[in-house]
């Protein structure tokens, strides 16, 4: 998940900060980034389950590489055009260690698909 986060921050970046809310990204790139395709839809639910990124689905924009982008907010940043929006930190919604593990064994059925992701990744 960390992977996933660092791309969305590159790409925010790109939009000299400005563009959080607005964050492009096709399961494509994401493939092409180095993900894992069995993973990457697995990965961006447990961001989302675990208040880190906010997915809002857009389809047939820009180019071919993008047509079925989905648009990805950081929780942990501000949005807005011009940054004026203040971050909802949904992360801070969960205090305990065990609650973060009862969302990542819900939402990756008991954390096999990531940890095959991360053991393909480390070779």
């Amino acid at each position: 998940m960390k992977e996933l986060l660092e791309v969305l921050e590159i790409e925010h970046m790109r939009h000299k900060g400005c563009a959080n809310g607005r964050l492009f990204k096709s399961y494509r790139q994401f493939v092409s980034a180095g993900f894992n395709r069995n993973t990457v839809s697995t990965m961006t639910k447990l961001a989302e389950a675990l208040g880190f990124i906010k997915v809002t689905r857009e389809t047939g924009i820009g180019s071919r590489d993008l047509r079925d982008a989905s648009a990805y907010t950081l929780t942990y940043l501000p949005s807005g055009t011009g940054r004026d929006t203040p971050p909802t930190d949904d992360w801070k919604r969960i205090k305990t260690p065990e609650q973060a593990a009862q969302i990542v064994a819900k939402v990756t059925k008991k954390g096999t698909a990531i940890a095959r992701t991360r053991d393909r990744r480390a070779a």
